[in-house]
């Protein structure tokens, strides 16, 4: 395996960032002026620059409009403007775009005009939003129950989840969501065939589920059929698919329920890979665990951990992105890193090598708020 310059690249210096997204093949990140920029694979449009074929540099996407937020599905994406209107591009086969399934969308669509949101999630053939009043809408292939609508029937137009509740927060995974309500519940549905819904079963769920313990979580993120949460405590709590180590709690076995991971330790941020997982302790360090090809955990070896294993000790960071076999994270400092494959670009360096096994950063400055 190839590996390209372990120490840190730079690129356009003092460029301030917003936030960050990893797809299976690609990246896509707002600057702190709201513009939008993406990078990597783009076979199915999801760069949404109009054309098809990986990009190895930013290429800023609509540049007269500004963003405040933005994801990204393994092959398409999804962003909500400073207006509030919800756009989306890329792979549209599952009609998970929100809009007439005609195709891939080469460049950004609007999403069930005249509403507005403030979230949105992109599982691998759904996608999840949340609208200003906190009503919960989702789309897309739904023969797990993804849309949790109580069907298994698709829909290329957004769907209401459960009118009358009110969410905070969204995950989708592969075929499966997980939310967390305004008032601390953890909700869970879809695919279950690794226990992902966190119920203790294997059976899919076309509902939303309450997770227990049933209160007082704060934050959760969806990998391809596992998932994170954090408790408002500080702990950190994982399940469904193991075959990689991405529960972190020392096996390899799948887990059907919530179980706690270094419950001594106290997080404060989630976030999931394919299948990997990366969490930031309180202290601003960075961990990682999981599947571990092509160094997409960036601790300097293609290894894969059951347990959470420090990337960069002593360096501060303040959000992570892992992709499909690559990974972007923000340091407190305002520099972007990436690590993993670079075969199409994600990584943004500009040169067609296998990976980077330990982050290497390029000063795009990147913040988050």
């Amino acid at each position: 395996m190839e590996v390209n310059q372990l120490t840190p690249l730079q690129s356009q210096p003092g460029t301030l960032w917003h936030s960050v997204a990893a797809g299976f093949w690609h990246t896509v990140a707002l600057r702190n002026d709201g513009t939008l920029w993406t990078w990597g694979g783009n076979d199915f449009g999801q760069l949404g620059d109009g054309m098809r074929g990986s990009l190895f540099t930013p290429m800023m996407i609509q540049p007269q409009e500004r963003w405040q937020s933005v994801a990204a599905g393994p092959f398409h994406s999804a962003a909500v403007r400073a207006d509030g209107s919800l756009w989306a591009w890329g792979l549209n086969t599952a009609q998970y775009l929100g809009d007439e399934p005609r195709g891939d969308w080469l460049t950004p669509v609007v999403i069930q005009p005249g509403s507005r949101w403030k979230a949105v999630t992109a599982g691998g053939y759904h996608t999840v939003a949340l609208d200003i009043t906190g009503s919960l809408w989702a789309w897309g292939a739904n023969n797990s129950g993804q849309l949790g609508n109580r069907s298994t029937s698709s829909s290329h137009v957004p769907v209401a989840i459960q009118s009358g509740s009110r969410w905070r927060a969204i995950a989708a995974g592969g075929q499966n969501t997980v939310a967390l309500r305004e008032d601390g519940t953890l909700w869970a549905w879809g695919d279950n065939q690794f226990g992902q819904v966190g119920d203790g079963t294997v059976v899919n769920r076309s509902s939303p589920r309450a997770i227990e313990p049933a209160e007082r979580w704060r934050s959760i993120a969806a990998g391809f059929a596992h998932s994170l949460a954090l408790r408002a405590d500080g702990t950190l709590w994982a399940w469904g698919w193991n075959l990689w180590g991405q529960i972190g709690d020392g096996t390899l076995v799948n887990k059907g329920r919530p179980v706690a991971i270094q419950p001594g330790e106290r997080w404060s941020a989630v976030a999931a890979g394919y299948a990997n997982s990366f969490a930031l302790r309180t202290d601003g360090s960075l961990w990682a665990w999981g599947s571990n090809f092509a160094g997409a955990l960036g601790d300097g070896t293609t290894e894969d951990r059951v347990e959470p294993t420090a990337i960069q000790p002593g360096v501060h960071w303040q959000a992570v992105a892992p992709g499909g076999d690559h990974t972007l994270a923000l340091r407190a400092d305002g520099t972007l890193w990436a690590w993993g494959t670079n075969d199409r670009g994600q990584l943004a360096t500009s040169l067609w090598v296998r990976s980077h096994q330990v982050p290497g950063g390029f000063a795009w400055g990147v913040r988050q708020p």
